[in-house]
């Protein structure tokens, strides 16, 4: 779902420095879901070390026993999955490509992006307005969608009720 919303200021330079082009726009080509997220936009890759380009948790690296690891993720660690997408799209925008590669590892970093305060998942939404605003009063569209791993919230329903907060 996506949002617009009044306000906020830009920063130099403050643009999503998430690169990754849509496949699904490719008539013919197939593409599989990402392995943390499940967004239907992956194209696959050959070898036991695939990178994914996710338009929700950005370009990582991931093995073939780790995206086993996460099938199990599925039903009951839905909160872990937000928080590794929370941590591959933000590790993205610092112009380092993540590398899954361990359960242990997972469930550690996972975690730690799972206890993000109130305050600082509002600040990161004002943050990310500022972003997208070119100057006070401009009209921004907020991808609840895609960006909610940019905030550490759980699902694109807690970015529209951060959103609501802030408004």
């Amino acid at each position: 779902m996506s949002r617009k919303h009044k306000g906020g200021f830009r920063s130099p330079g403050g643009t999503d420095s998430m690169k990754v082009t849509s496949v699904t726009d490719l008539p013919g080509l197939q593409v599989f879901p990402c392995p943390v997220c499940g967004l239907d936009d992956v194209l696959p890759m050959a070898g036991e070390l695939r990178r994914c380009a996710c338009q929700r948790c950005g370009t990582f690296e991931i093995t073939g026993t780790t995206v086993a690891t996460l099938g199990d993720w599925a039903t009951d660690k839905p909160r872990l999955r937000a928080g590794l997408s929370a941590y591959l799209r933000q590790t993205g925008l610092q112009g380092i490509v993540p590398r899954l590669t361990s359960e242990l590892d997972l469930t550690r970093i996972a975690d730690s992006y799972c206890h993000t305060s109130f305050q600082t998942k509002l600040r990161r939404v004002m943050e990310r307005y500022e972003e997208l605003t070119s100057e006070p009063g401009d009209l921004v569209l907020l991808n609840d969608d895609l960006d909610y791993p940019l905030f550490d919230a759980a699902s694109p329903g807690e970015v529209g009720f951060l959103t609501v907060v802030l408004v």
